[in-house]
């Protein structure tokens, strides 16, 4: 059996966003979201890497940064930068989304 130790509840959503990584522009979709992160599905991964530092815009969001925590073929996980302003953001983004996962 397969157990997941998350800190936040993660939201099923497909929104797009540009994603920002070595200075070089992604587009690509959110596939889920929580208030530590999300998930990101895109066809050019290929110069992402765990560690980077990148940014996230989307006209739902607004812009959020943060750090590559992961990377698989088309898709890569983001750990948003701890802040009052990107937790005010997601809270914002949350209250307009559907069920919880």
């Amino acid at each position: 059996m397969f157990f997941e130790n998350r800190r936040f509840e993660r939201y099923r959503t497909c929104i797009r966003v540009r994603v920002q990584v070595r200075g070089r522009d992604y587009d690509g979709f959110v596939l889920d979201i929580s208030q530590g992160g999300m998930r990101v599905s895109t066809e050019q991964v290929a110069d992402v890497w765990s560690g980077d530092d990148v940014r996230v815009e989307c006209e739902e969001l607004g812009l959020v940064t943060g750090e590559v925590r992961w990377r698989s073929p088309g898709r890569f996980g983001i750990r948003f930068d701890e802040s009052t302003n990107t937790t005010a953001k997601f809270e914002h983004f949350r209250k307009h989304l559907g069920p919880v996962m």
